[in-house]
């Protein structure tokens, strides 16, 4: 299986982080955030709670997880799905099941674990 993947760059202060990314997720095209874009769409919104709320609605609306690769150390990430509210845990894994591959063909070796979601 070959990962195939587009990246942007964003100038933040010409356009909302929030409107490109919900344009592309509603264009039906998977979403993965690095840190630094996370990090923007806390900017914009006013902070961590708000941003993960809003990644959450938008997984929801779409229907299709939203990935998150966070750095862990050096050299070292971790990945994070957020699931549309409507997805049971069971689901959500059958899903990082499914595109496991393509996430260490970006990333490198992956370990799929649970992760509380804490956020509802």
């Amino acid at each position: 299986m070959t990962a195939r993947s587009l990246s942007f760059t964003l100038d933040t202060a010409a356009v909302k982080p929030t409107a490109v990314l919900g344009r592309v997720a509603r264009a039906g095209t998977a979403i993965g955030l690095t840190h630094r874009m996370l990090r923007d769409v806390e900017q914009e919104l006013g902070g961590y709670k708000r941003a993960v709320s809003w990644l959450i609605a938008l997984a929801t609306e779409t229907n299709r997880p939203i990935t998150i690769n966070l750095p862990t150390g050096k050299g070292a990430s971790t990945t994070v799905a957020i699931a549309p509210k409507t997805w049971s845990e069971e689901r959500l894994c059958g899903w990082i099941g499914g595109v496991h591959e393509e996430l260490e063909a970006m990333f490198g070796p992956a370990t799929i674990r649970a992760w509380g979601r804490g956020t509802d």
